[in-house]
């Protein structure tokens, strides 16, 4: 249900959304990173969703730690908040 929910999502968010979420929730982020950021979101998000090791391990080698330890972190807390483990 969710992932389907997901799908219609995407495309219509804008680059400029993610980077109010972001700062929103104290996420400090580079424009590259932010370019990263949302062409994962973009193009690789049924692998986030999906939890495929890969994806995060290309996040984590291109984001800042920091960064990339507070997003995965807010990964984990959904998952577990809707129940998709």
């Amino acid at each position: 249900m969710y992932k389907m929910l997901i799908k219609q999502w995407i495309p219509k968010i804008q680059k400029q959304d993610m980077e109010n979420f972001l700062k929103k929730n104290n996420f400090p982020v580079s424009d590259e990173e932010l370019d990263i950021l949302y062409y994962y979101l973009k193009n690789r998000w049924e692998d986030v969703y999906e939890g495929k090791k890969s994806v995060f391990q290309e996040l984590k080698a291109k984001l800042n730690p920091t960064l990339y330890q507070n997003l995965y972190q807010l990964y984990i807390e959904t998952k577990q908040k809707l129940n998709l483990n």
